[in-house]
């Protein structure tokens, strides 16, 4: 794929985008016109500007350790450094996935070292980080510790009581736990919150071209859903017997 390297963006690397996502010729181009003033004047997000984004959506909490593990799901390269086409194809799954792919995408945000399996303080690192944020995603469970829901996710899904979840386990497990589920929902939501609330006041996931296209497209939004995994307003239990 062909790189970023102007203002405008060329009709090759925007019509790869649309191939390879569910992204339309709009959210590209708005979400471009985003990058743009995001990453000004270089032509690459760092860590920072991640720090920037959530700290923003979250000026009641901390978002420090949360932004590390969204910004590692972006720097796949390892450079410290995103492209607007490597911003793109990672919000693709969380945005515009089928539930397949929104799960493959959060069991790798919860594989903190990338080795191909979930293990409980992983997963309890996440939660944890989520609770920092004070966002209220976690409010189902705000009666217990992300301790003690992993630890019932765990004494539920994973195999012959290991500290860990492979592939099989946590795609079989998000699919029939519905604690593992509420967590899932949480994380999604927590990641998606910079661009689901600008596209609630606006209309759109970036930077829209003009105000009447902002109106026009906020009028669409509110008829169509977010694309989020299914709403789960239960648990499996009730969590704090678990204390």
């Amino acid at each position: 794929m062909g790189a970023v390297n102007s203002i405008t963006l060329r009709p090759g690397v925007m019509n790869e985008l649309i191939k390879d996502t569910q992204f339309s010729h709009a959210e590209i181009g708005d979400l471009y016109r985003q990058f743009l003033a995001d990453a000004h004047p270089g032509m690459v997000l760092e860590k920072h500007h991640f720090q920037k984004l959530y700290s923003t959506a979250y000026p009641l909490g901390n978002s420090d350790d949360f932004t590390r593990f969204v910004f590692r799901m972006f720097n796949k390269e390892q450079t410290g450094q995103v492209t607007f086409q490597t911003q793109i194809m990672t919000l693709h799954a969380p945005l515009k996935g089928t539930e397949q792919e929104k799960i493959a995408w959060l069991f790798n945000f919860y594989d903190d070292n990338a080795d191909g399996r979930v293990y409980k303080q992983e997963l309890v690192d996440v939660v944890q980080s989520i609770d920092k944020l004070n966002g209220e995603h976690l409010y189902c469970l705000r009666q217990v510790s992300p301790t003690q829901c992993v630890d019932y996710i765990f004494s539920k899904c994973a195999h012959d009581n290991k500290d860990y979840l492979t592939v099989h386990d946590f795609t079989k497990a998000a699919t029939t736990s519905d604690t593992l589920q509420y967590v899932m929902q949480a994380t999604m939501n927590a990641c998606l919150t910079p661009y689901t609330a600008r596209k609630a006041s606006t209309g759109s996931y970036g930077k829209a071209r003009s105000n009447s296209v902002l109106s026009a497209r906020r009028r669409s939004s509110s008829t169509t859903s977010s694309g989020s995994l299914k709403e789960r307003d239960l648990i499996d239990v009730d969590l704090t017997s678990a204390k």
